[in-house]
């Protein structure tokens, strides 16, 4: 996996910090993947919109407790540690399908959020997480192809 692109996002409550936020595109139903054909353009940008059915992920920090639980600095290689708090992926104000939320294995103290572009959104759009509640801002966005 290959970063694409860096977005922010500012979750501002007692419970999160903020989190910066990086994607990559790492398929889609269809079996393809962010290097088809494209040119290595950014998914989710103007020049390379993301398409329905194609999973992004999203690294950040901020995004609270995982289990099972984890040392402070310790990598998470050993197991898949979810965060306890639900996260809900908003495109277009439309939910996506999070396949994972948690410590990404890669990197110590970054969560990873797996998230499939929902069909029926296109055009550039807000790109949001929800965490319990706690919504970031709209001024994140994503561009998503036309079916």
């Amino acid at each position: 996996m290959h970063p694409r692109t860096v977005l922010l996002f500012t979750l501002l409550s007692a419970m999160f910090c903020p989190a910066q936020v990086i994607t990559t595109v790492v398929g889609s139903s269809s079996g393809t993947s962010g290097s088809d054909g494209d040119g290595g353009s950014v998914p989710g940008s103007v020049l390379r919109p993301a398409r329905a059915g194609e999973t992004l992920v999203i690294y950040g920090t901020g995004l609270g407790l995982v289990s099972p639980s984890i040392a402070t600095g310790a990598a998470s290689t050993d197991a898949l540690r979810r965060t306890i708090i639900k996260t809900t992926v908003l495109m277009g104000g439309k939910s996506a399908e999070v396949s994972f939320s948690g410590l990404s294995p890669q990197f110590v103290g970054v969560y990873q959020i797996n998230a499939v572009v929902p069909s029926g959104v296109r055009g550039t759009v807000p790109l949001q997480l929800d965490l319990s509640g706690v919504r970031s801002n709209d001024k994140v966005t994503i561009a998503i192809a036309k079916p």
